[in-house]
């Protein structure tokens, strides 16, 4: 399984990091990404007088199946890395709920994942129904690791943030990889799924689709708006400051590190779930 280390020399580690951000160009989209979230989706919302978060959806979405390929997280492999997320984590609620106290804060590392391929929505499906993927998903999974998931470091380095009128506030990790392992995989198996024909059922495939490398453990609900001032500005100051913060390195990735995930609420709390290696 995948192996989670933190360094000794974040200031080092940074400095590859940085230099890996430079030059590969699947990096240089995630920046740009990762802003547009940031900027766009997070602090001009959260500076709009208009902005609402709905309960109705979010009650819908919180009821509602979802399954995705996913490269499952594991907290009892990683405790060093995950305290520090932890603690940031926690840091940030209790900055929320000085300026507003009656906002709900979730912290739900137990179902961290990354999101490698949304399949389907809407939908309770069991570990059987899981399994009829597997024959598409395991080979091209298996194909990649073989080639390039040795070589392949997750780098976790900050925070994204989205405000969602349906999810509420969300952080989660920024990664960084080193070789585009998660991107090829997404991608292959999204061409070989929807070109099967077999009657998988599958989402609409033109609805969104990430591009990102990266796993939502923080969400804030029951928000208070119009958002005070001081709170947007405090909220900055303390994503910005973790802009250089190297939580640490996930590496060593292999096939049994992928599942194939039912879980409810977009926060993919597992119902039913199967190891790609079950696939062969």
């Amino acid at each position: 399984m995948a192996t989670y280390t933190t360094f000794p020399d974040p200031a080092k580690t940074l400095e590859h990091i940085d230099r890996l951000r430079r030059h590969h160009d699947h990096l240089k989209s995630l920046d740009d990404a990762y802003a547009l979230m940031r900027q766009k989706e997070t602090y001009d919302r959260m500076r709009d007088p208009g902005f609402r978060c709905d309960p109705a959806r979010m009650k819908d979405l919180d009821r509602s199946h979802f399954t995705s390929l996913i490269l499952k997280l594991s907290v009892e492999d990683g405790r060093q890395f995950f305290a520090g997320v932890r603690k940031c984590y926690e840091k940030l609620g209790e900055l929320l709920h000085r300026f507003d106290p009656g906002a709900t804060v979730e912290i739900y590392l137990d179902s961290a994942h990354i999101t490698v391929k949304s399949l389907q929505d809407g939908l309770r499906q069991n570990a059987e129904n899981l399994r009829h993927y597997l024959p598409i998903v395991a080979p091209i999974v298996s194909k990649w690791i073989n080639l390039i998931g040795g070589d392949t470091s997750l780098h976790a380095v900050g925070f994204f943030t989205n405000l969602h009128p349906a999810k509420g506030l969300s952080v989660g990790l920024r990664f960084y990889p080193s070789l585009p392992l998660i991107q090829i995989i997404r991608g292959e198996v999204g061409v070989a799924l929807y070109g099967h024909g077999g009657g998988l059922p599958l989402r609409a495939e033109d609805s969104f689709h990430t591009m990102l490398t990266h796993s939502t453990a923080f969400r804030a609900r029951t928000l208070s708006f119009p958002m005070s001032a001081d709170f947007v500005q405090e909220f900055e100051t303390i994503i910005a400051s973790y802009d250089q913060r190297v939580f640490g390195v996930i590496e060593d990735i292999q096939v049994g590190d992928f599942y194939v995930r039912n879980g409810y609420s977009d926060k993919l709390v597992a119902v039913d779930e199967i190891p790609v290696s079950n696939g062969g």
